[in-house]
This record gives C-alpha cells, structure tokens and sequence, in this order.
C-alpha cells in the first residue's frame, strides 16, 4: 500500500525512492553502505529504506551486481 493523504512525506516511500534514486545518479552503492549509512543519511529505518528498494526493484529501476546497488532510471 503506498500512503497518500496525511503521511509524513519523510517516511513515504515515494519520497525516499526518489531521495535513492538521485544518490545513485552519481554512481553505484555498496550494499553495506545502502544498508547502513544511507539510511542515516535519510534520518528513516532500515525497514523504510528495503521498503522503498523493494518498490524500485519491482519497477526495475534498481538492480544488485557484484555487491553495488546500480540505477537502472533514465537520465
């Protein structure tokens, strides 16, 4: 369920896809990373940002290789 009315634009995994998205326009990330700091970075759970990943996976915008997170979004 993607929330709409009255959700926290922080934590809406809209939001948070997108904020994935432009971080990885400047490159591949190490799943470590994406796991760890990213989430941090965001100031939003680790359950927020696998949510939103899923979501971005699902929609083959983002792909695993050789342990780095890679866009597949077009420029």
């Amino acid at each position: 369920m993607i929330p709409d009315l009255g959700c926290d634009p922080k934590i809406n995994i809209l939001t948070i896809g997108a904020s994935i998205l432009q971080r990885l326009n400047t490159g591949p990330i190490e799943v470590e990373d994406f796991l760890v700091r990213l989430p941090k970075d965001l100031d939003v759970s680790m359950d927020h940002i696998i949510l939103s990943a899923d979501w971005l996976f699902t929609l083959n915008l983002i792909k695993i290789s050789e342990n780095m997170v890679v866009s597949h979004a077009a420029k």
